[in-house]
């Protein structure tokens, strides 16, 4: 599951039937990964958003150690 995220993230372009299949393999059911797919793609588009616009979390944020 975490690979497949990574590959959403870095290279979504080469997500292909494989991995898929391969995520069902392991259990994930068709909605488990589309989860992981939403999941991964709406934290980078938010994270892009905020660093493009220059948008920084206040800083209680940063002192929770996350």
């Amino acid at each position: 599951m975490l690979d497949y995220a990574v590959k959403v993230t870095t290279d979504p372009l080469s997500c292909e039937e494989a991995d898929i299949e391969a995520l069902r393999a392991e259990g994930f059911t068709d909605e488990d990964i589309w989860d992981i797919i939403e999941v991964a793609a709406t934290f980078n588009f938010t994270n892009r958003l905020a660093m493009a616009t220059g948008m920084m979390p206040n800083p209680e944020y940063h002192g929770l150690a996350r």
